[in-house]
This record gives C-alpha cells, structure tokens and sequence, in this order.
C-alpha cells in the first residue's frame, strides 16, 4: 500500500457507538503504543446505497421530493429507509410526470431538515454507492449543510462508471438498462426507494465480478479503476478514481 493509500486513512469518522473507524480499516492496538492496521475486504465494508428524486438539478435553487437508502453488510441487503420530503420549491411539470410525485404526495411530508441527521446516522462512516455519485452526493451534501449538518467525506462508488468497466456489453449505462441486463425486476423508475434498491442489487453484482477480478479491498478498487479505461471512452484522458470529489459539479441523472 503505497503513501496515497495511506493519506485516506487519516479521516476517521465517529460511528453511533463512538469508536473511531477508517475507511479502509481498522486500527488494532498493541500494546505499548504500537499498533497494526488491517485492511477490510469489500465483503467486510458497509456500504449505503441511496438515491435521491429532486425538483431540478441545481441543489441551490432546487429541494429534494424523495431519499432512498438501502445499506449492504456482508453483501446482504440488511437496511433500508425511505420517505417523500416537503421540497420547499415547486415542482415542474416535468418532473411531475417522471415520477409521479406531486404536491398532494408531499403536501404532510416533513421537510427535509426534520429528517437530515436520521439520514446523516444512517450513513455513518459507510462507503456510498450512489447511480451517478457526483450529482446526489452533492446534492445531498448541500442541504445537509443547510440542516446544519457537516457534508459527507465518505468515499463515493459511482455505479456508473464502475458499469463501463465491469458491464462494458451493455447497451448503455441507464439504471433500467442495467437492471434490465442482469434480470433484476424494477417496479417502478424515478421513485428513490426502487432505484435504491436496484442500485443496491447492481452493486451486489459488481462485487462479485470484482472478487472474481481479484480486486480484494476499496483500496484495490481505487487502484485498479485508475488502471483500467473505460472501454466506451477511450479517447479521453481518464481522469475518474470512481470516488467523487466533495465538489463535484452537478448534472442531470441517467
């Protein structure tokens, strides 16, 4: 593990029972001011999926309609928590009718300020796992600080990105053409809660080719997306880790 590695190690992040845990392992203690740091295997990591159906694409001057997170231990789907939010911003037509949601649905929802530090526990110190990381993460990131919360530095899987690696037969990267390609059943498209759970359940697929690949621990997914193209753009620099920045710029969602 080289220093790079290293340097992720120095964020620990308190869980709800206090400890202290790193995102890429854990600290064993010794004795006598000495200690070992073990590595988790990806099947050891906790992650927490989640998706997020809002009114536009700017989190400036847009609020969120709906959160759904599913949180994965020990590659099982072992948690899950959804719910509409009041957005505090009308919602456009448009979007109206792709997902359904109006503003009956969300007329007694609760704002998304009552909610945010049930989300922000539920999280905790988890790996995210998010169908286009960069646009939800700082969405999400954004009206958790307007919660006065802190903004998440969990690192960040783009299942997106991953899909060009690990599914490059795809005929696109689109959420319904994965599901679709690995026969998972989707009930309905653009409701959080459902495209959380298929993103969760993409995910669980992906583990399991990249164990197949030999790809053992986070840090070995972080080395092996910077090594290898993404097959459907290969004539541009990579410039991806499949971790997002913390301010990464939004866009529109697949």
């Amino acid at each position: 593990m080289g220093v790079r590695d290293l340097c992720i190690l120095i964020l620990p992040k308190k869980s709800r029972s206090g400890n202290c845990h790193f995102f890429l392992g854990e600290v064993v203690l010794l004795g006598d001011g000495e200690f070992n740091l073990k590595l988790r295997t990806l099947r050891e990591e906790t992650f927490t999926v989640f998706d997020l159906e809002t009114t536009g694409g700017r989190p400036e001057s847009n609020g969120i309609l709906e959160i759904g997170l599913v949180k994965i231990k020990e590659n099982r789907l072992v948690e899950r928590y959804s719910t509409l939010v009041k957005p505090g911003f009308p919602i456009p037509p448009i979007v109206k009718g792709m997902t359904g949601i109006d503003e009956e649905m969300v007329a007694g929802a609760p704002d998304f300020g009552a909610i945010a530090k049930l989300v922000f526990d539920f999280i905790d110190s988890d790996v995210l796992v998010v169908h286009n990381s960069p646009f939800d993460v700082q969405f999400l990131n954004y009206h958790l600080q307007r919660a006065n919360l802190a903004p998440l530095h969990n690192p960040a899987l783009c299942t997106v990105k991953l899909g060009h690696r690990l599914l490059p037969e795809a005929r696109n990267r689109k959420l319904e053409t994965l599901a679709e390609h690995l026969g998972i059943s989707m009930a309905k498209r653009h409701r959080a809660p459902e495209d959380a759970e298929a993103t969760a359940k993409i995910f669980l697929h992906y583990l399991e080719k990249l164990e197949g690949l030999g790809v053992g621990t986070l840090s070995d997914l972080i080395r092996w997306v910077k090594k290898t193209p993404e097959p459907h753009f290969a004539s541009k620099k990579e410039t991806d880790t499949a971790i997002v920045e913390d301010d990464a710029p939004g866009r529109s969602k697949d």
